[in-house]
């Protein structure tokens, strides 16, 4: 997904993504019957150069 961003709301954006990631890890860890190894990536960098 590309977007246009605001940079006023990247350290929004980035308390979001650590949420989102500890509520999947909370989530698949249990159950009790884990037996396959995944790997979860979640990234979030600029494609512009910004100002110098």
């Amino acid at each position: 997904m590309v977007m246009a961003t605001d940079l006023k709301n990247l350290p929004k954006a980035r308390l979001l993504t650590q949420k989102f990631r500890r509520d999947m890890s909370r989530l698949l860890k249990t159950g009790g019957n884990c037996k396959e190894l995944y790997l979860m990536s979640i990234s979030l960098f600029p494609l512009t150069k910004g100002p110098a």
